[in-house]
């Protein structure tokens, strides 16, 4: 899961602007400064929620949400990619950033809970590392344009977001 909370974030305002050429509309610089805001706020305002939720012991339902809504937000994602239509990067802003908190704290969560004594620092400092291989999904994906068509690639996403729930949900 936790290349996906920093994959959330970086295609909802790295990729997703470009595909849609925001940058060139009237006032885009401001467009993509609200599509960068509102998915870290999104992100920040949703964690709360989590850490209230709590989790029973053996199970990781914020992870498997933040996935199920980056999902979703990859779908809306190619839909935006393959209409062109601007206005779509507000909801997908909204959707990436809240699954970008939703697995940033459930991973948390989880590193907490099964860290053995004096080893979490390290497990936290291990599961940051993987995150960090999310800001390079923007790169990948426009790696792969060559291949196939953003909203495809996108849609690929979203059924690998999917697969993702469903191995967290089960490990749980």
């Amino acid at each position: 899961m936790a290349p996906w909370v920093f994959a959330a974030p970086a295609i909802a305002f790295a990729l997703l602007p470009a595909i849609v050429d925001a940058g060139h509309q009237p006032d885009g610089i401001a467009l993509v400064a609200l599509v960068t805001s509102l998915t870290a706020f999104a992100g920040v305002l949703v964690q709360p929620l989590v850490r209230r939720g709590g989790q029973a012991r053996h199970e990781n339902r914020a992870g498997v949400s933040g996935l199920l809504v980056c999902a979703g937000a990859l779908v809306l994602a190619a839909v935006c990619a393959r209409t062109g239509e601007v206005w779509l990067l507000v909801p997908c802003a909204i959707l990436f950033g809240s699954a970008y908190g939703l697995c940033l704290v459930a991973g948390l969560v989880e590193v907490g809970r099964v860290a053995p004594p004096g080893a979490l620092a390290q497990l936290t400092a291990v599961y940051y590392a993987f995150t960090y291989l999310g800001f390079a999904a923007p790169y990948v994906l426009a790696l792969m344009a060559r291949l196939a068509s953003y909203p495809i690639l996108l849609g690929a996403g979203s059924l690998l977001a999917l697969l993702t729930a469903a191995a967290v949900g089960t490990t749980s």
